[in-house]
């Protein structure tokens, strides 16, 4: 499950989206083709690249990184850094998630190319405060759904926790579909019972995902984050189908996206390839492409000569360190682009050593 999995799915501040294959569009979500299509039109390029430093596009800005690519489309274009100024005016969001942060970010990764002129800012970085830990044992969760679940007349027994691991599953099954879809209850109860359930492992709980799962409610969301967790081999059509779905939904369902691609590839499920494919060059979110590189490089056998070749530029370390360990070394221009990967200081240094590693 991705770290964002059980987030709210709107961004704060949604930018709009351009085409995914227009040259805003490439630049916005961080993929590797954009550099290419940056060096083909450089005025227009470096235009889109000082709109997104600015505005950040990232649907996330927890878990999405657009750096590397940014700085590295900034060196390539020559940008004059003062335009990126612009970013430190922008208001801060209600989570205290500047668009700044990402100017900071690329401005760390051009020092380490080697271009300096970002001191003349003298700024320090915003805040970025993240939401700490939520750690609840077990026992303090059944407890709290058991008073809820009593006092609501859901069960008629004492509200103790002290049940075995069988009988607090049927428990949890017979309450959980009332206590998430009454707004009326606390909504602590509520994520209480969505960890629960999330935390179970048995046959039962498979069951009940498969007879559960589904994208359009409270229950069936939950029920289908836990079938591409326990799913089996059985399940892969299904799973499929529920990806292909989501592909007409735009970017409402990104994070069910995320956990249905990595249980296609869990699945080894090779049908998937065109669903994941067209995800994967359409998504806003470059944590989902990341899913996407990895499910690709299992399941594609066209991967290493194709799309291998764009995440070798892509924003996502990650995703670029993917594409160097798999991309194929006789297709033209492979080598040089690694040897530019090896020698690239701005670059993650595991990407770097893998790539020196495949030229050697």
């Amino acid at each position: 499950m991705p770290e964002s999995a059980n987030a709210d799915p709107t961004p704060i501040m949604e930018p709009t989206w351009a085409e995914p294959d227009s040259l805003l569009g490439l630049i916005q979500r961080g993929r590797g083709a954009a550099r290419a299509a940056a060096a083909a039109a450089p005025e227009a390029a470096a235009e889109c690249v000082i709109d997104c430093i600015v505005h950040d596009p990232r649907w996330d800005h927890q878990v999405e990184h657009r750096a590397w690519l940014y700085s590295a489309l900034v060196a390539d274009l020559g940008i004059d850094l003062r335009h990126l100024r612009a970013a430190y005016t922008g208001p801060v969001d209600p989570s205290d998630d500047a668009d700044a942060g990402l100017l900071v970010d690329v401005l760390e990764r051009l020092v380490r190319r080697g271009i300096e002129d970002q001191r003349a800012f003298h700024v320090e970085p915003p805040s970025r405060t993240g939401l700490g830990g939520r750690a609840v044992c077990d026992a303090a969760d059944r407890e709290r759904i058991l008073h809820v679940a009593t006092e609501s007349g859901l069960i008629h027994r004492d509200a103790t926790a002290d049940f075995d691991d069988e009988v607090w599953e049927t428990v949890l099954f017979e309450v959980a579909e009332t206590i998430l879809t009454d707004e009326s209850l606390p909504l602590a109860t509520r994520i209480a019972v969505r960890r629960q359930l999330s935390r179970l492992r048995s046959p039962r709980a498979l069951a009940w995902a498969r007879a559960n799962a589904g994208l359009h409610h409270e229950v069936g969301g939950l029920a289908l984050s836990m079938l591409t967790d326990l799913a089996e081999q059985s399940d892969a059509v299904r799973l499929l189908e529920f990806l292909v779905a989501t592909g007409a939904e735009g970017p409402r369902f990104i994070y069910q996206q995320c956990d249905l691609v990595a249980a296609l590839e869990r699945l080894d499920h090779r049908p998937a390839v065109p669903a994941v494919e067209a995800i994967a060059d359409s998504t806003v979110y470059s944590y989902l492409r990341k899913r996407c590189a990895r499910a690709l490089s299992r399941l594609s056998a066209d991967f290493p000569r194709g799309r291998a070749i764009e995440y070798l530029d892509d924003c996502e370390d990650e995703t670029r360190g993917i594409a160097i360990v798999h991309v194929d070394l006789s297709v033209p221009g492979v080598r040089e682009r690694l040897a530019r990967t090896a020698a690239d200081t701005s670059e993650d240094p595991d990407n770097r050593e893998a790539a020196r590693g495949r030229i050697s």
